[in-house]
């Protein structure tokens, strides 16, 4: 295996990487509406009742939602919000599955969005004192995997 898959897998045993996660598809859930119904940010903002700079967040992954604010979001936007729980080996799971969409402004945002999610997930770690053993801070102030 190599540095990059060790460092995904080490961050799927977090809660918070599944947390950041399913944000993160929540997100990119509401960039697919908008994009659908030919929405810009200002329109969603309007229909959801916060603020451009709201939504831009929202886009980019920043907010952690409630269930019922997800819930309220989706009705606002004519959609109804769906879980699934899956079993935690299951091959749906692949950290890797940016494939299938063709918009780059789509790519882009889920590339952007899950490296947040990685950077926030990653200071997390730094932060968890058994977890941060296994990191070691690079000369460019990143993290790699010991060893």
């Amino acid at each position: 295996m190599d540095k990059i898959t060790d460092l995904f897998s080490e961050f799927e045993k977090l809660d918070s990487y599944w947390e950041s996660r399913a944000q993160h598809e929540f997100s990119l859930k509401i960039y697919q509406i908008m994009k659908e119904d030919n929405l810009n940010q200002a329109q969603v903002s309007k229909l959801l009742g916060v603020s451009a700079p709201y939504i831009s967040s929202l886009l980019s992954g920043d907010r952690n939602l409630s269930l019922k604010t997800m819930v309220k979001y989706a009705r606002k936007l004519n959609r109804i919000l769906s879980v699934e729980l899956l079993k935690e080996k299951s091959e749906d799971l692949s950290s890797f599955d940016f494939l299938g969409e063709s918009d780059p402004h789509y790519a882009k945002l889920q590339d952007d969005g899950f490296l947040a999610s990685l950077k926030t997930n990653r200071m997390n770690a730094a932060n968890d004192q058994e977890f941060s053993t296994q990191f070691v801070s690079t000369s460019n102030g990143k993290y790699s995997i010991a060893g």
